[in-house]
């Protein structure tokens, strides 16, 4: 997993081998590492102010903390293969993460089922010794089937789950109630993102599309589609910028072959590279090569002048547009 912080300086990834990195944003350099899992960490999210690290792994744990020092202040023993967690979004009050796990039997923790969980931290911010999180929703029975990713909707009334079946579904965020049930693409969903506001989402899919929804109705505006698997996809920032010079209706993906076949084809033939798509016209503007195995993230810098690529080859690639990505006679 790869994502920045809200300034854009920082960059945090994560991996199989049960670390989360830090790294100057600017040009790669390593600061730091947040060393404490047994197992891959599918997950993990910073607050809006930087401070808060939450971290989801197949030890079947969620870890807090401090994003400044490393430093882990709890670890929260959730039970099943933790897929993914995120911090609800509302500013200044980050005190509920969801998660989601796969099923899974142990000694530890008996059998734990396909669930989707809301946990409240009241004083993580302040005070993390003076409380501890508390489960107050899960969602379990009415699961249709595991979900592999989980996030909030706009407002954080809701929360959306993705599933290899290729369905969305949209869940009240204080009943656990479903609210909708949409079979988006055809094949797994892989990931789903969002733009700055949370009005407007995107999945990718194995299907080799990327779907653009608005978050209102939760219905699907535009369908991108392309000539391989996607693994992930991000929305440029500057779909949205003031200055009208500077819009970029611009979208990032990436993919390629399954990992199991890589060593069978050549690397040409397995469509690794990430893909610049338009947002109005749907054409594939061009194609920006580097790993040599499948893509499993890809991410916009904050500020949409650059990205970043975490690919199954174990490298993470950091790129940053030239000069004549930013002529608006060409690009925008």
């Amino acid at each position: 997993m790869v994502k920045f912080n809200q300034e854009g300086d920082l960059m945090y990834t994560s991996a199989k081998d049960s670390m989360v990195y830090c790294c100057r944003a600017s040009d790669g350099e390593l600061w730091g590492s947040f060393d404490g899992h047994n197992g891959a960490v599918f997950g993990f999210d910073i607050t809006f102010d930087g401070k808060i690290m939450v971290t989801a792994s197949a030890d079947g744990t969620v870890r807090f903390w401090e994003a400044l020092t490393g430093e882990c202040f709890y670890v929260l023993d959730h039970g099943g293969i933790c897929k993914f967690v995120e911090w609800n979004q509302k500013p200044l009050a980050q005190t509920k993460i969801v998660t989601c796990n796969d099923r899974f039997r142990s000694k530890e923790f008996g059998e734990v089922k396909d669930r989707v969980c809301v946990w409240h931290y009241p004083t993580v911010a302040s005070a993390p010794e003076k409380s501890e999180p508390e489960c107050i929703l899960t969602i379990d029975r009415a699961l249709p089937m595991k979900a592999t990713k989980c996030a909030w909707g706009p407002f954080d009334e809701t929360l959306i789950t993705i599933h290899e079946e290729g369905t969305v579904f949209i869940w009240n965020s204080m009943t656990g109630e479903e609210v909708k049930y949409v079979q988006g693409h055809r094949g797994a969903i892989t990931d789903l993102q969002f733009t700055a506001d949370r009005m407007m989402m995107l999945t990718s899919s194995k299907d080799q599309t990327v779907k653009v929804w608005e978050l209102v109705n939760f219905t699907i505006v535009k369908d991108l589609k392309s000539d391989r698997p996607f693994n992930s996809t991000s929305i440029s920032p500057l779909c949205f910028a003031d200055d009208p010079n500077d819009i970029r209706y611009h979208v990032l993906a990436g993919g390629g072959q399954e990992a199991i076949d890589v060593t069978t084809t050549a690397g040409a033939q397995g469509k690794f590279e990430a893909v610049l798509i338009h947002l109005i016209s749907e054409e594939d503007l061009g194609l920006i090569r580097g790993h040599f195995g499948p893509m499993n993230y890809i991410r916009f810098t904050p500020d949409g002048k650059g990205f970043a690529t975490g690919g199954e080859d174990g490298y993470v690639r950091l790129h940053y547009f030239d000069k004549d990505y930013f002529n608006s006679k060409k690009w925008n």
